[in-house]
């Protein structure tokens, strides 16, 4: 699916400022468009979280290595207070690993963004349960004054849910008039 991506000509031109996870060696620049390579290093994770953290591969279909916490149990993957999205429920201690597993139940959803017309679902292609809007046609998956990006021709509508289609084009992902160029890829 095409995304929204910041144009380069280098990975230098990809970085977020002194950020240790998104510095130029975290990036490709790939057909123009800046590609996140992900963490190199647990160290990396480490500088940039302030506790110790690992740096291993994105469950499939993503190819970036993420950044992970350890954990002997999922009691050490979440704060005590953490939103309901992110409590125990939404992670899994998995091979000494933190591993979020996404929603764990639709009133999580509603209650966590404030939206009545979500559910927790998970589509066959992608790896993690997550809140999505219900649908009956697609002009239901995008409200009224919804940015270029997210308009009706960015969905389907999917069995009565709204699945994003990703961006048309490059005016598209500028349409907000960033000070940055953006290309869709």
């Amino acid at each position: 699916m095409k995304s929204c991506r910041k144009a380069c000509s280098t990975p230098a031109d990809c970085t977020k400022s002194n950020i240790p996870i998104y510095g130029a060696d975290n990036y490709d620049c790939v057909a123009g468009a800046c590609e996140y390579k992900g963490c190199n290093s647990s160290q990396e994770c480490t500088d940039q979280f302030k506790t110790t953290s690992v740096c291993g591969p994105s469950p499939a279909p993503y190819t970036s290595n993420q950044c992970y916490f350890p954990c002997t149990t999922v009691n050490d993957c979440f704060h005590p207070g953490a939103p309901a999205t992110k409590d125990a429920d939404n992670f899994a201690c998995v091979d000494g690993l933190c591993r979020d597993v996404g929603c764990g139940s639709t009133q999580e959803c509603i209650d966590a963004l404030k939206d009545p017309a979500l559910v927790c679902a998970q589509f066959p292609d992608l790896p993690l349960k997550t809140c999505v809007r219900t649908c009956g046609v697609v002009a239901d998956c995008a409200p009224p004054g919804s940015p270029p990006t997210l308009d009706e021709d960015n969905f389907v509508c999917v069995n009565g849910l709204c699945k994003s289609t990703g961006c048309n084009s490059d005016e598209e992902c500028n349409a907000a008039g960033a000070a940055i160029p953006y290309v869709c890829r």
